[in-house]
Parts: C-alpha cells; structure tokens; sequence
C-alpha cells in the first residue's frame, strides 16, 4: 500500500512537472515573459522533487525484489538443500579441508541427492551474484542476509568448483568473485562465525 501511494505520488508529480514546463512555454511565447522566472523556478522544483521521489521508488522496489531473492532461503527446495549441505560438508570434512578432488568427485557420484543439493544451492548463489553485478539487487542487504553462508560454502567449495571451471569456465563463475569480495571483507573486519548451514 505505501508503495502504491508513493507511486501514484511519483506519477502526480511527473505530470506536473509537464504541465508546468507546457505552461511557461506558452506563457513565454504567447503571453507575457514577466512571470517566466517564477515559473521556471516553479518547474525545475516540481521536476526535482519529481525525480528524487522517483528514485526513492526504484530503490524500494529493488530492495523488495531483493527481499522476495532472499525469502527463497527460507523456502522448502533450497532449505532441504542447505541442509543436505551442511551433512555433505560434515561426511566430507577431511576431502574439503585436504582439497581431495578425486575422492570428492567420488562421494558425489555416490550420493546424487548430495550433488543435486549443492548444485542448487550454487546455480541460487550465482543468480544472487549476477544480480549483485547487475545492480538489480541491494548488494548490502543481501550481504547482511546471507554473507555467512556466501563465504562459509566458498571456503569449503571453492577448490572444487575451481576443478568444474576447468572443462566448464562459466561455471558459476559470479559466484565465485562475488564470494571472494565478501571473504576478504570477512578477513578485514573478522566477523563472526554464525551461518545458517
């Protein structure tokens, strides 16, 4: 409903905006030109406030989209996901700390549910990073959300989905710079260890 309103408020002052400019071209030509500077003055006003209250509703829109990207966390596909992450990452712990490709590659052959899982959760984090990328998501509200996760999947995954970008080079590869910035971000400021996995 506020969105609604700040919306129609926007639209309203557009057209203002345009009355007032086809007002003082007319004023000015057919007229009189005495009173051009008031409403010069007039327009430029009514279009600024136009403008910054235009650029307000695209900021909440992008922050709404941002809100329904992360709600997905918290929906049953990707939620079943993270938690099949969270036990590949403990029956995996020695091959991911030590980086074993071979044996790695192997427990997933050996338990696709575990692959499809993690396969999910990556293709939902790249889809957040190109839309970091983009600029069609708020990137700090995201990172406020879902930074742990971001960096906790990258440090256990990132040797293997360097492996994948061998014979696949696009593969997931957002991911990985926008992992990368946040981790060094995490470095930099030593925040703590809470995750949802």
């Amino acid at each position: 409903m506020k969105t609604t309103h700040r919306k129609s408020v926007s639209f309203t002052l557009l057209w203002m905006g345009i009355f007032s400019i086809l007002f003082s071209f007319i004023y000015f030509i057919w007229i009189d030109n005495n009173m051009i500077d008031y409403i010069h003055g007039l327009t430029a006003i009514v279009a600024m406030v136009s403008l910054i209250n235009f650029s307000c509703s695209i900021d909440m829109k992008k922050d709404q989209f941002t809100s329904e990207i992360l709600s997905e966390v918290y929906k049953k596909d990707v939620a079943e996901s993270l938690s099949s992450l969270g036990e590949l990452f403990t029956e995996n712990k020695d091959d991911l700390t030590n980086k074993n490709t071979t044996s790695f590659e192997h427990y997933l052959e050996n338990n696709k549910d575990k692959k499809v899982s993690m396969i999910r959760v990556l293709n939902y984090l790249e889809s957040i990073a190109v839309l970091s990328r983009l600029n069609l998501i708020n990137e700090k509200l995201v990172q406020v959300h879902i930074k742990n996760l971001v960096v906790k999947i990258s440090n256990n995954l990132l040797f293997y989905i360097e492996y994948c970008q061998k014979t696949t080079p696009r593969v997931w590869c957002e991911y990985v710079k926008l992992s990368k910035k946040w981790n060094e971000n995490e470095k930099k400021y030593n925040f703590g260890e809470n995750s949802i996995l």
